[in-house]
C-alpha cells in the first residue's frame, strides 16, 4: 500500500491515535509497508518504514522529511551528547564527537564537530559519515546545510520521541535503525539497578518526596520530564515540581520559587553544581544551610540537602552511573 497524498497521510495518523491498533501495509510485489505504532498517542511518534528492494528502509523524522535509511551503517554521527549516547547503547559506534560529549572514554580521541548548539559543518564533510542523526532544537536551523553533505540525515524532536527522558533517545535510534533489542536490553538492565536503589532507599530512609535544584543566582528546578529530574523518579522519590511548569518540554531546569518548595516542604534537595571545584561546592552548600530562606525546610534541618557530584550529567555519565551516583548522596550519612 502506497501512500500518495495528503489525503492518505490524514486517515493514517488519525488511525494511529486508536490505543492498541497496528496498520500493516500490504504487498504488492515491491516488498512490504510497515507503520510502527508509538507506546501512546501522547507521544504523537508517527514513524512510517518502507522496506525497499535492496534492504534499505524510508522513515520519517520529526521535520516531515522521507529519510532512506541504510540497513548497514559503519559511519554514523550524532549532533549531541544524548544522540550519541544512544547509539554506542545500540551498538553503533561514532566516528566523530561533540564537545557536549564526556561519557565514554573511546569517544575522546574522535575528531571534534563543535559544541552541540554549534557544530561546524566543515568538520561533519570531514569525517565522511555515511549517516547523521540531528536533534530538531540545535541543529533544526541547519538542516539544509546539513542535507547538503548527501548522505541520510535524520532529526530527531525529544518531545515527539517518549515520556522516559533517560532511555528515549536509544529506544528510538534502535527503532529506527533496526536495533530495538538492544535498546530493550539496556533498558532492561538499568530499571534493574534503579529498582535495586530505589528499595534500598525505601528501606534506609523515609525519604519520599524531592526536588533538584540548579546552583546559581535564582532558583531553577528540574522539570521530572528532563534527563536529571527523571533521576529522582527513577529512584521512587516525587519530584514536587509541577509537570506542567512554563519552560516544561524546552528546558531541564525550570524557573521555581521557594515559596512553593516551602509549601511542598520536600524530604530531599539536592543541587547540581555549576563547578567541578570541590572547595567551591561545599561553600555554596553551606551558604544553603545557614540561609534563613531555607533553614526551616525539613531537608536541610535533617541535612538531607546534597551537592551533587558534577560528574551528574547525561552528557557526562551513563544512566546508570548516574542512578548510582544519586542514590549515594542520599544514603549518605553526612
Amino acid at each position: 500500500m502506497k501512500i500518495k497524498n495528503k489525503q492518505q497521510w490524514v486517515i493514517l495518523i488519525i488511525a494511529l491515535m486508536i490505543p492498541g491498533l497496528l496498520l500493516a501495509g500490504c504487498g504488492n510485489g515491491e516488498g512490504t509497508e510497515e507503520v510502527v505504532e508509538p507506546e501512546s498517542a501522547e507521544e504523537q511518534e508517527v514513524v512510517v518504514e518502507e522496506e525497499e528492494s535492496n534492504g534499505d528502509h524510508v522513515v520519517i523524522d520529526h521535520m516531515g522529511r522521507e529519510v532512506q535509511i541504510p540497513d548497514e551503517i559503519n559511519r554514523p554521527v550524532a549532533l549531541t551528547a544524548n544522540l550519541m549516547e544512544g547509539l554506542y547503547i545500540i551498538g553503533l559506534e561514532p566516528v566523530a564527537t561533540v564537545d557536549n560529549y564526556r561519557i565514554r572514554s573511546e569517544a575522546e580521541e574522535l575528531p571534534k564537530l563543535g559544541v552541540q548548539g554549534n557544530v561546524n559543518i566543515e568538520a561533519i564533510y570531514g569525517v565522511e559519515p555515511d549517516f547523521i542523526v540531528a536533534h530538531f532544537r540545535h541543529q533544526g536551523e541547519l538542516v539544509e546545510s546539513l542535507e547538503e553533505i548527501g548522505v541520510p540525515l535524520f532529526v530527531i524532536d525529544p518531545a515527539q520521541v517518549g515520556d522516559a527522558p533517560l532511555y528515549d533517545s536509544a529506544l528510538y535510534l534502535g527503532k529506527i535503525l533496526n536495533r530495538e533489542e538492544a535498546a530493550l536490553e539496556f533498558v532492561e538492565e538499568v530499571e534493574a539497578i534503579a529498582e535495586g536503589l530505589k528499595e534500598e532507599i525505601r528501606e534506609k530512609t523515609e525519604i519520599r518526596t524531592g526536588l533538584i535544584l540548579e546552583d546559581g543566582d535564582s532558583i531553577r528546578a528540574a522539570q521530572t520530564a528532563s534527563g536529571i529530574g527523571a533521576i529522582l523518579t527513577g529512584l521512587g522519590i516525587e519530584n514536587i515540581v509541577p509537570e506542567d511548569m512554563p519552560g516544561a518540554g524546552n528546558e531541564t531546569f525550570v524557573s521555581f520559587d521557594i515559596e512553593t518548595i516551602a509549601s511542598a516542604d520536600p524530604d530531599v534537595i539536592l543541587i547540581r553544581p555549576s563547578s567541578n571545584d570541590k572547595d567551591h561546592n561545599k561553600q555554596r552548600l553551606e551558604s544553603y544551610q545557614s540561609d534563613p530562606m531555607w533553614a526551616e525546610l525539613s531537608a536541610v534541618k535533617n541535612n538531607n540537602i546534597h551537592m551533587l557530584p558534577f560528574r551528574l550529567h547525561p552528557g557526562r555519565a551513563t544512566v546508570d552511573e548516574m542512578y548510582k551516583m544519586a542514590a549515594n548522596v542520599i544514603l549518605s550519612e553526612d
